[in-house]
């Protein structure tokens, strides 16, 4: 039986990561250069939306719904969390790549995924790529003079190294669902919020 405080959690992230994906299609119409950039975002924020209902199919990884729920969460967690912080760092870089760079990006995420898989390394792997994800959106939120884009790294900071499943033991009973959950519709709230702000000022005024 999933906990009422869970359940309002994932409705939190549900909203948060709905809200990003339909804002990021939405703006990308008033972009030029960042419109991959856009695309990508709403494509990790979406990932996110269909994983969220999917970690309530049935766990048998015998079965196809279990497949289907694997696949679902495997995409939220290894593609779009690393596909967002390479995002955040290229706008603060200046970097706006065309679609088939981040198509290509997205190709080696999966590859990455995959190797740490078969070699029996995807705990580590998982714990490298969080760090790696915490380094780039520190740089890019930096580099965008951003405070709302630093907030939003110290939230998944804390997400990551806390209250998430794989965080380190520290002696702390933090490492709860609903906790997580928040934390992430949190992060992922304010760094839509702080990606609006940077990019506002590159829509061209209204006549």
């Amino acid at each position: 039986m999933v906990a009422p405080l869970t359940i309002a959690a994932d409705l939190a992230l549900l909203l948060s990561s709905g809200a990003s994906a339909f804002w990021a299609w939405r703006q990308r119409q008033a972009c030029t250069d960042e419109r991959a950039l856009l695309s990508a975002w709403a494509l990790s924020a979406l990932f996110i939306l269909v994983a969220i209902p999917a970690q309530y199919l049935p766990a048998d990884a015998g079965s196809d719904l279990g497949v289907l729920r694997r696949m679902a969460l495997n995409l939220a967690v290894y593609i779009s969390l690393p596909l967002m912080a390479t995002a955040v760092y290229a706008l603060g870089r200046r970097w706006f790549w065309a679609g088939a760079g981040w198509g290509r990006w997205l190709l080696a995420l999966f590859a990455a995924f995959e190797l740490s898989r078969q070699l029996g390394y995807g705990e580590e792997y998982l714990q490298a790529l969080g760090a790696a994800m915490v380094a780039a959106c520190a740089v890019g939120s930096v580099l965008l003079k951003q405070p709302l884009a630093v907030a939003a790294t110290a939230l998944l900071a804390l997400t990551l190294t806390i209250t998430s499943p794989v965080a380190p033991n520290w002696g702390i009973a933090w490492q709860e669902p609903a906790l997580f959950r928040v934390l992430s519709a949190l992060s992922l709230a304010t760094f839509t919020a702080a990606l609006h702000r940077s990019l506002i000022p590159a829509r061209p005024a209204a006549q």
